[in-house]
């Protein structure tokens, strides 16, 4: 607990504001949970009486909506209540939950006010085809050229069958769903498992389950695992190169992206136990292809990162120098090593244009069990443990960046 928390608590209780801060607080959660109840009443009862075409389906679709609504609604209100009635001044130490839970309150109501609205588009998931998309995207992964400069990349232009895509497009859920309050930067992480309208919940959860999990992942792995045996070298050295390559890769970190005009990125490597980062761009038809993701080339022979988490080479004085810009285009698929060779970035300009400019792209890593890892890492020798353990924080990074080069320029603005 901070010294400003209990210097808080001590004036509580000394001036007999517990007993009075403990009611306000249940006035505050009463209020509050009787709103939310209303408004869950009212999409409910939305949700039963709107037809989709008359027909005895839609209906039925609306009834069991409204039914999982209030089930969830429920359960989510209920451990709110019971901390409303026993809030006192330790109960303030639980804010932060409870604001929480009342976010997720927020979002549950928001996804089935949509629902309730767009009961047809729950007709899209007819067309998500699964077995037909794999077999696309197989071959997509197969036929893409794999490109060395600046370091090993591949390019897979049309990743999705067309109408699969605009599915995908139709599903992304309103900006509201998104977290982060910085407006150029917002995410949505584990679509699969946050709250969202029925229709974005089932056509993402199936991408990123049969799609992403089932063949993306491992037809890129297959592509790129040849050619990391020579950026693991660098890493663990030549005992363990076999013992690495050999270790299962598994997606994780799988999250829906949005920028804005002001956000950057600067050149980096993403943390040294993601082995591979694969980007899927959203963009619609007509859109303007220009700002996508940047790819340098570092000045250093047999570059690696230095340390574990996210690595900035020009924290060290190294020079990145631009190679390559991809079009930020629909559908198009972007997934490289992170290994070592070279860095990305990205950089929407304040002045881009037009000024509601938006990114939005999905992005998932690949990487060993860390369990697994860290068991190879405990045998390495110790200088090339260093690397794999050494985290610096970006207080440091900006010390580093300042002591190697003179300057005064932060790294990045905001980014992972």
């Amino acid at each position: 607990m901070t010294l400003l928390r209990r210097l808080f608590h001590q004036v509580v209780r000394r001036f007999g504001l517990a007993v009075a801060v403990r009611d306000e607080l249940r006035r505050d959660f009463q209020r509050e949970i009787a709103q939310v109840r209303g408004e869950v009443k009212s999409v409910a009862s939305r949700l039963r009486e709107r037809p989709s075409s008359d027909s005895a389906d839609g209906r039925d679709v609306g009834e069991r909506l409204a039914h999982e609504l209030e089930t969830r609604v429920k359960v989510l209100t209920e451990p709110i209540a019971d901390i409303g009635r026993k809030a006192d001044a330790r109960g303030l130490e639980a804010q932060a939950a409870i604001v929480a839970l009342q976010e997720q309150l927020t979002r549950l109501t928001r996804a089935y006010a949509v629902d309730a609205e767009q009961l047809g588009r729950l007709a899209t998931v007819a067309r998500w085809d699964v077995p037909r998309i794999a077999s696309h995207v197989r071959r997509a992964v197969q036929e893409a050229t794999l490109q060395v400069d600046p370091f090993p990349h591949l390019i897979i232009d049309g990743l999705l069958p067309q109408d699969a895509f605009d599915v995908l497009l139709e599903a992304i859920p309103p900006e509201e769903f998104f977290e982060g309050s910085d407006p150029k930067r917002r995410d949505l992480k584990g679509p699969d498992r946050s709250i969202l309208p029925v229709a974005s919940k089932a056509i993402w959860s199936s991408f990123s389950r049969d799609i992403i999990d089932g063949v993306l992942g491992p037809a890129v792995a297959q592509r790129f695992k040849p050619i990391a045996r020579d950026f693991l070298r660098l890493s663990v050295g030549e005992q363990f190169v076999d013992e690495a390559l050999a270790l299962p890769l598994q997606t994780r970190g799988l999250r829906l992206m949005l920028r804005r005009p002001g956000w950057k990125l600067a050149p980096h490597l993403d943390p040294r136990d993601q082995f591979i980062t694969t980007l899927l761009y959203l963009a619609h038809r007509g859109d303007p292809e220009a700002y996508g993701t940047q790819l340098f080339r570092v000045d250093r022979e047999n570059f690696v990162a230095s340390w574990a988490n996210t690595y900035y080479p020009e924290a060290e004085g190294l020079r990145c120098e631009l190679v390559k810009t991809l079009p930020f285009r629909g559908n198009l698929c972007l997934s490289f090593l992170n290994l070592g060779g070279g860095a990305h970035g990205a950089e929407l300009p304040a002045d881009a244009q037009p000024a509601d400019l938006r990114r939005l792209a999905f992005q998932f890593y690949m990487g060993p069990e860390r369990d697994a890892l860290n068991a190879l890492i405990d045998r390495l020798p110790a200088e090339l443990q260093v690397a794999w353990t050494r985290r610096v924080k970006k207080g440091d990074r900006e010390r580093l960046r300042k002591e190697s080069v003179g300057g005064d320029q932060s790294l990045e603005q905001r980014g992972d």
